[in-house]
């Protein structure tokens, strides 16, 4: 869990260098996609996390949309080498993820059998006790994160995202 931790703050690192709007969307959907592979980690059930999944990612494609239809003539300044360094890191982040799910999977059976905890019906209030309360404080965290980078993206110093031409009559 601890090498997940230290690839989203690389991963973020790496791309607060960029002003683009769509970059900046790119770092939510990798930031919560990170964050919820740690969450599964740390629960059994994933229902919940695929509905948050689901959630986030539409809300990102309705600001991409957003975005794109707005600066589409906004220039990337993006080059190659930052381009392939960004992909390796993601790659190597999903290898790493690849391994430790391997590893880890059979260890966790048998930790996942001996807790009473997950082996009774779970209920709702359950999210706010010890184990799972971090899950909540991860969800926040995120919730937090996406509010910050959305006011960041859609709050312009210099100038509007769209220019309105308003016409005599």
């Amino acid at each position: 869990m601890l090498i997940f931790l230290m690839m989203t703050m690389i991963i973020s690192s790496i791309l607060m260098n960029f002003i683009h709007p769509l970059m900046y969307i790119l770092m939510l959907v990798i930031y919560t996609t990170m964050g919820l592979i740690i969450m599964y980690m740390m629960t059994s059930s994933s229902m919940y996390l695929y509905m948050i999944f689901i959630s986030i990612i539409g809300g990102m494609m309705i600001m991409f949309l957003y975005f794109t239809s707005m600066i589409n003539n906004y220039p990337s300044k993006i080059k190659m080498n930052e381009l392939m360094m960004i992909s390796y890191l993601m790659i190597i982040s999903l290898v790493v993820l690849m391994v430790n799910i391997f590893y880890t999977s059979s260890s966790n059976v048998t930790l996942y059998l001996n807790n009473n905890f997950f082996s009774s019906s779970m209920f709702i209030y359950k999210i706010y006790m010890y184990p799972l309360s971090l899950i909540t404080v991860i969800t926040i965290m995120n919730l937090l994160y996406c509010l910050i980078l959305t006011i960041k993206v859609s709050s312009s110093k210099y100038s509007p995202l769209r220019k309105i031409n308003y016409e005599k009559i």
